[in-house]
């Protein structure tokens, strides 16, 4: 039973990989797929998710350099 299961996997894998790599955004970005313009920046820039409780740390507090202790105190509380 696992053998075909792999298979399978295996098949749909390929299948995505070499011929709808893309898949509509789903898996590669359609930014991937924008030529770069080195003279152009983007309006936003949308962080990454696992920046994002970083992000919003720092967005919350209006003084800059409090948000390094925002950055401190979330580090804190996250892994303590």
């Amino acid at each position: 039973h696992d053998l075909s299961a792999v298979v399978m996997f295996l098949f749909v894998f390929c299948a995505i990989l070499f011929f709808a790599p893309e898949m509509g955004g789903y898996f590669l970005e359609i930014a991937n797929f924008q030529e770069a313009d080195p003279l152009k920046t983007p309006e936003h820039v949308p962080p990454v998710w696992y920046y994002t409780p970083f992000y919003s740390m720092l967005r919350a507090v209006t003084v800059p350099l409090f948000g390094i202790d925002a950055k401190f105190w979330g580090m804190l509380v996250m892994f303590g």
